[in-house]
């Protein structure tokens, strides 16, 4: 047989608090750029926003507040796939999984199927994580 080399990852823990938080995270990173290019133009370039005035429609405000919703309901949905165990395992081989790509322990397939935890597991007491 083949051996194949698998990332094992630590289960991420509270998977709906990380996607919340990184709605929160997104809408209000969205609503601060907003406020400071709105600010920038009332202080540097009024003429600028006259314009944009005159041309854009009142309801250009909802498309906005929409579109800040929808980039933060996108946001939520990216991290709520990333919990899922096979892409979490995929990202940490990259360095962008729950953890450091350096905690993840190098396992082959029939070690993993030997030890009854299928191909991508989790090991935790492997880890050496310290969760404080």
């Amino acid at each position: 047989m083949t051996h194949i080399d698998t990332t094992r990852v630590q289960p991420i823990w509270f998977p709906n608090q990380r996607v919340i938080r990184t709605v929160l995270q997104t809408i209000a990173s969205a609503l601060v750029t907003l406020a400071g290019l709105a600010g920038f133009l009332v202080l540097f370039a009024p003429q600028l926003l006259e314009a944009l005035r005159e041309i854009l429609p009142p309801s250009w405000y909802g498309w906005g507040v929409v579109a800040i919703g929808v980039i933060g309901t996108i946001s939520g949905v990216l991290a709520k796939v990333m919990t899922i165990p096979a892409i979490n395992a995929f990202l940490t081989r990259f360095g962008a999984g729950s953890v450091p790509a350096s905690s993840a322990s190098k396992r082959n397939v029939e070690s993993a199927a030997a030890a009854g935890d299928g191909a991508i597991g989790y090991a935790p007491k492997n880890l050496g994580v310290d969760p404080h």
